[in-house]
């Protein structure tokens, strides 16, 4: 960015992109929210998806925000922040159940 002699408010303006990584990224995430939303409509569960950073949260969100079936949320704090599918007509877990259920029984 000094080489660029770009101030710090113009940092978000520019954005490099190798071999198409970016819109392959894109495409994966709204893949992939497309196909949590067919999960939570056919199981009625809500789906969690692994902490992710807040443009790719957008992106996911961005995908669902047409289909009525479903809606997102972001839950967490800080890095552990993940976007949870719902069906449209599930209130959303307390905050204290942010993460995926976890299975159950003995640790060995």
């Amino acid at each position: 960015m000094e080489m660029l002699r770009m101030t710090q408010d113009e940092h978000s303006m520019l954005q490099f992109d190798a071999n198409d990584y970016r819109a392959l990224r894109i495409e994966e995430l709204r893949l992939s929210a497309l196909t949590a939303a067919e999960k939570v409509k056919k199981s009625h569960l809500p789906f969690h998806f692994s902490p992710m950073n807040s443009r790719e949260r957008r992106i996911i969100h961005l995908a669902l925000r047409n289909d009525s079936g479903v809606r997102s949320e972001s839950a967490g704090m800080g890095p552990s922040r993940q976007v949870v599918v719902y069906p449209a007509d599930m209130p959303s877990l307390p905050s204290g159940n942010a993460g995926p259920p976890r299975p159950r029984g003995r640790r060995r």
